[in-house]
């Protein structure tokens, strides 16, 4: 059974990369070591493990924008990597930056010349630039934590929190659950936990209703299933969480909430995760936060009102894509329980790494 549930990840997670992405370049996958932050001025460099092509064989081309633009760089090689060396400058106007990495590879059989990249990406804090191979949040990550006496600043947690924050289409307009065929929508709906069946409260003072959906590749949305549904009230200091629910396999919700002073009116938004009984989606790193995507506030809801809040995921920046993870995890479980049984035990994912 635990070689079948791996199997099915492996094979869900390569559908998910192949539809959410560009085609991967044939070639070697690109091992990159690279130091945590840079001071402006400063020669660094950047290791590319060559696995078992040779070394004389590839060619490196970097190139910068923003924050990382190259004043003298070369490249060389260092016993079984290929070190490329440069120094980073920066204005106070650029405060991110990426190194693209462009790397010719011979194909073992053929000798045939594929292009596989990658990116450095860097965030300024200060004096010094930090940088990731992984993604510029989790660059940013480490700039807040830069030292661990910040950790101990209010608000500091607030802002790495944020730093998961997915832009978000919202529309207030009732609109149709997008289709989904009848026997996967039955296997995702037995995903969902005993307590996360949302049940009315009464009195009823407010219910918010909507549908969460992803976008991929293509510009075509889907409904995102099995998602954590939070309804906060925005109060001075810390946001009150007032209902939670989960969305159903076609990424509709609904919940009735009785909040405390629903009598002056609500200050309401709806947070939506990359979260299910399968998994969570999280940065490449320990502090990183739930992916998530926001509503506007509406202020003052009279009781009795019902709130419709639609939100969706856009398909251009890695965490938005976050979303397409979570569903193709959900939709692994749903079929794994489908044939067997089964479900996949509950992971955290971190998206993207490496």
């Amino acid at each position: 059974m635990k070689l079948l549930q791996q199997s099915i990840i492996s094979v869900f997670l390569f559908f998910v990369y192949s539809t959410t992405f560009a085609t991967t370049n044939k070639g070697m996958e690109l091992d990159i070591s690279i130091p945590e932050s840079v001071a402006i001025g400063d020669t660094f460099n950047i290791d590319v493990v060559a696995g078992s092509i040779s070394l004389q064989q590839l060619h490196l081309d970097v190139s910068g924008e923003g924050n990382l633009q190259l004043a003298d760089s070369h490249y060389h090689t260092a016993g079984t990597v290929l070190r490329w060396s440069g120094t980073a400058s920066t204005t106070d106007s650029d405060k991110t930056g990426r190194l693209t990495l462009r790397i010719n590879v011979p194909e073992a059989n053929t000798g045939a010349r594929h292009l596989r990249t990658a990116s450095v990406h860097g965030v300024r804090h200060g004096e010094r630039i930090f940088l990731s191979s992984s993604s510029l949040t989790d660059a940013r990550i480490k700039a807040i934590r830069r030292d661990q006496r910040t950790l101990k600043r209010a608000g500091v947690k607030d802002q790495i929190e944020q730093l998961s924050r997915v832009p978000a289409i919202e529309s207030n307009e009732p609109s149709t659950a997008p289709a989904i065929d009848p026997t996967m929508e039955r296997a995702i709906e037995k995903l969902k936990s005993p307590s996360s069946q949302a049940s009315p409260r009464a009195p009823v003072a407010v219910t918010v209703n909507g549908i969460a959906r992803w976008t991929d590749q293509a510009g075509n949305t889907h409904g995102l299933p099995n998602a954590v549904v939070q309804i906060y009230d925005r109060d001075t200091g810390a946001d009150t969480l007032i209902g939670e629910t989960t969305t159903s396999a076609k990424g509709t919700y609904n919940l009735s909430i009785t909040p405390d002073d629903a009598s002056d009116g609500v200050d309401l938004f709806v947070r939506i995760l990359a979260q299910s009984t399968v998994s969570e989606i999280k940065p490449n790193d320990a502090m990183g936060a739930t992916y998530f995507m926001e509503s506007s506030v509406r202020d003052d809801v009279a009781d009795g009102s019902v709130e419709t809040i639609n939100l969706t995921a856009s398909n251009t920046t890695e965490a938005q894509q976050a979303f397409s993870i979570h569903h193709a995890l959900v939709a692994a479980s749903a079929y794994l329980n489908s044939i067997s049984g089964g479900v996949l035990p509950s992971i955290v994912t971190r998206f993207p790494s490496t």
